[in-house]
């Protein structure tokens, strides 16, 4: 999965935050065969809908009332990958200031 959600390829800029990637004019979400966030098929999450929703609202609650960057703009995080069973970004610092 990192492997997808993370190809240049199709993506261009992964580690770019870039909401409009998944959100068409309109405001409704766009849906893209490269992300992948609860397997598919057969096997697939039976809540994912309620997860997406739920993760879309309150993301968007946050980014509506804060600005968000890093702690340090000149450095930006290592999000290469580390072995163990599941992905785990690396610590670093976020600044959020209240929007007015």
């Amino acid at each position: 999965l990192y492997g997808v959600h993370h190809d240049e390829k199709h993506w261009g800029d992964p580690h770019v935050f870039r909401p409009e990637r998944f959100i068409n004019p309109g405001g409704s979400l766009r849906k893209d065969d490269h992300l992948v966030p609860f397997f598919t098929g057969k096997r697939n999450c039976p809540g994912d809908s309620l997860a997406m929703n739920e993760f879309f609202m309150f993301l968007t609650g946050v980014l509506q009332r804060f600005n968000v960057e890093l702690e340090d703009p000149k450095t930006m995080p290592d999000f290469g990958q580390r072995p163990g069973f599941i992905l785990k970004p690396p610590e670093h610092k976020l600044t959020f200031t209240k929007r007015c």
